[in-house]
């Protein structure tokens, strides 16, 4: 398995009023897709720091439907 997920995006993107059309600041944007350990060396990697990041728990059923 290789240590760090498939990252399609990553950048800064406009936030923009869909009303007036101004730019109201930006947002850094990362997808990254691959297994939970995968995504947490890359948010170590990010951060700057080999500490643990922290997962949020998911909500009982998060997949289930």
């Amino acid at each position: 398995m290789f240590q760090f997920p498939v990252v399609a995006v990553e950048t800064d993107m406009p936030v923009v009023n869909p009303v007036t059309g101004l730019q109201h600041g930006q947002l850094r944007v990362a997808l990254a897709m691959g297994s939970l350990e995968q995504i947490s060396a890359y948010q170590r990697t990010k951060a700057g720091n080999a500490s643990a990041v922290a997962v949020a728990d998911r909500p009982t059923g998060y997949l289930e439907r």
